[in-house]
């Protein structure tokens, strides 16, 4: 996807993607092992983003950032339940 280009965008990947990575990572595996929700961890993860300035994205960017949230979460939680079982 191709995305209309934005400073704020480009500032709020280098600085906030890190943070979201790690709480992607965390409430993936919670998911994976059964411990918490998939719409439970999306939420967990969008409000951080969203306490880090993402409602200020333009709305693609905002839009992409989700999609990309809920692709790498629904990633972390099945490969989680792939190695626990």
């Amino acid at each position: 996807m191709s995305l209309p280009p934005s400073d704020f965008a480009a500032a709020f990947r280098a600085h906030s993607v890190p943070r979201l990575r790690h709480v992607i990572a965390t409430r993936g595996h919670f998911v994976g092992i059964g411990l918490y929700d998939f719409r439970s961890a999306h939420a967990d993860v969008m409000s951080v983003a969203l306490r880090l300035g993402a409602s200020l994205l333009p709305e693609e960017h905002l839009l992409a950032l989700e999609d990309w949230c809920l692709t790498m979460l629904s990633n972390v939680a099945a490969e989680t339940e792939a190695k626990c079982g």
